[in-house]
């Protein structure tokens, strides 16, 4: 079920009350309650003046299904509209082969290289591990994304790239939240682990899974999926993402059919400052 989220925002505790002294302007004296209207309304005006986070470059995606040690989105196209914007690439592995160990050691976009956000795995250490990696400010080019691990995996790799704008470029993200499952084999659908990520005012979650095994995904009511990679069986390569507004209820939520092991992480956007119209 929906959870009602709390309507408070940034500054609506500035933006709920009246400052109570008076405004001083050339010939004349405001009132208090006039001077403190004046004055909340400037203040909500600066705590509201934020740019929308959005799309910039729609997402793209691909997988392997061999034993490799490196996965290649080909021609991926940046070029978007807004300003402050921010490549995403999340990288999945249905099994690692090292029992965990596998280090994803680069990524990168037109040989420029990524930064890594977060990471998580099953308890089972090698099974359906993913990543995620980030690149502010992507020039506008279409290039290839190669993300190159430390050895072979064991069965295959996906990868998916998204940018967004009117991401902060200072402080871009939230702390990441993870979690997963390893509920053995099962025939059906399931519900796949949930986070919870706390967001507040303009702010966007970004989730991705990684499952093995999964023969279909579907993402929570509130959220958009972004992308999806499922290969045929035996041992699917599994990856996907998806968005969701802060004022949905923070919960991002998968139902996987056929999944024995999956994987879930996610992290707030942080929306960049507004151009102030003077």
């Amino acid at each position: 079920a929906t959870r009602a989220r709390s309507p408070a925002r940034i500054g609506s505790s500035i933006c709920a009350r009246t400052a109570d002294f008076v405004i001083g302007m050339p010939g004349r004296i405001m009132s208090k309650a006039a001077g403190g209207l004046v004055l909340a309304i400037l203040l909500c005006h600066a705590a509201a003046a934020v740019a929308a986070i959005t799309v910039s470059a729609v997402a793209a995606s691909t997988f392997v299904k061999s034993a490799v040690n490196s996965i290649t989105l080909t021609s991926y196209n940046s070029s978007g509209s807004g300003s402050n914007r921010v490549l995403l690439v999340t990288v999945t592995v249905t099994n690692d082969g090292a029992a965990g160990a596998r280090v994803l050691n680069t990524v990168t976009f037109g040989g420029t290289g990524l930064t890594e956000k977060t990471d998580a795995r099953t308890s089972s250490a090698d099974d359906a591990r993913i990543w995620v990696w980030y690149l502010l400010a992507p020039t506008s080019q279409t290039a290839d994304i190669v993300a190159t691990f430390d050895g072979n995996v064991t069965t295959g790799i996906s990868i998916g790239a998204i940018v967004f704008a009117g991401v902060d470029q200072t402080t871009s993200f939230g702390t990441a939240v993870t979690t997963s499952d390893q509920p053995g084999p099962i025939s059906g659908s399931i519900t796949a682990p949930n986070i919870t990520v706390p967001a507040a005012g303009d702010e966007v979650i970004y989730d991705s899974l990684a499952s093995e095994s999964a023969t279909a995904l579907t993402a929570g009511a509130d959220q958009t999926l972004q992308w999806d990679e499922i290969s045929a069986a035996p041992d699917n390569v599994v990856g996907a993402s998806s968005t969701q507004p802060s004022t949905a209820d923070d919960v991002m939520s998968w139902t996987a059919t056929g999944s024995t092991h999956t994987s879930l992480c996610g992290f707030v956007l942080k929306p960049a400052a507004a151009d102030t119209p003077e």
